[in-house]
This record gives structure tokens, sequence and C-alpha cells, in this order.
């Protein structure tokens, strides 16, 4: 009967330390999940509402889901920040940054900042255009590495898209 009891003993006593070794794992799982940060530093002509989206990002096999900020902005002497989290494990490889579409403007970019995992990106305004694309909306002046936002036909939706080889080299491992 002794031994019965001893047995419950260390069999209750084992269960209870498995418990705990389960849920720290699942701690440890939930404290590693990986955010894509991006930080735009620029300066505008014009106040406009600017917007950065992260589209087509893969919840399952039906679903697709995308994550959009907006800020306004206005004009000023020195350089503002936008900085966004994209809090996704799965970052999709289709980020816009939508420059707004109230005015005319020149937006001068000095710097992008990437960052997910423990991998960081800086990408400093001569390096820019060449990790970006822009339609035709936006047109890059390279003397001054401004770019230049302006209506065609009456219409203004400048997007300045970044390249999928930028996001590539932060997400492989």
């Amino acid at each position: 009967m002794k031994s019965l009891k001893f047995f419950v003993l260390v069999l209750l006593c084992c269960s209870c330390g498995n418990s705990d070794k389960t849920n720290n794992l699942n701690l440890e799982a939930a404290t590693t999940k990986k955010e894509l940060t991006l930080s735009i530093d620029f300066k505008t002509t014009e106040p406009d509402f600017f917007k950065i989206a992260m589209n087509n990002i893969v919840v399952d096999e039906f679903q697709k889901k995308s994550i959009q900020f907006s800020e306004n902005v206005y004009p000023t002497s020195s350089f503002d920040n936008i900085t966004v989290v994209f809090d996704t494990n799965n970052p999709s490889k289709d980020i816009l940054f939508i420059p707004g579409n109230k005015k005319n403007k020149v937006i001068e970019i000095q710097a992008l900042n990437l960052n997910f995992g423990n991998k960081d990106l800086k990408i400093n305004s001569s390096e820019i255009r060449k990790n970006v694309s822009i339609n035709k909306y936006v047109k890059y002046d390279s003397i001054n590495n401004n770019f230049v936002i302006s209506t065609i036909d009456g219409q203004l939706y400048p997007v300045i898209k970044l390249k999928r080889g930028l996001i590539n080299r932060l997400t492989k491992e």
C-alpha cells in the first residue's frame, strides 16, 4: 500500500512539472513572434494624408488580409518620421508607400529603415531609387534625390512600392 501511495505521489509530481514546461514553451513561442518594422524619414512640400500598407498577407489557403497605416503630414524644414510595425510572422512582399492624393508635391526621402527579427536594413537617399518601384504619377529627380508627385489627366494616385528583393533580404534566414 505504501508503494502505491509513493507511486501516486511521484506521478502527481511529474505531471505538475510537465504542465509548467508546456506553459513555458507556449510563452517562449509567443514571445519569439517576429515583427516587420518600417521607418521612413522624409520631407514634403505640401500637407497630405500618407499611407503605408502591406497587402496580400496570407492568413490561410483561402484568405489574405491587408494592413494599412495612415497619417496626416505637414511640410517642415526638418525631416519627419513615420514608423509602422506589421506584427505578423508571415510578412507579405507587397509593401506600398502612398504619399497622398490631394496635391502635387515633392517628397525627399532621407532613409528607409527595415527590421525583421534580428535583421536590419538601412537604405539611404542615394540607394532608395534602386530599391523601390514607382507608378506614372511619381517621377524621380536623380539630381536632388526627390520624388516629384504630379497629376496626370486630372488624376493623382501616387504609389511607391518596396521591391520584393528588399523584403527577401530581410525574411530569408
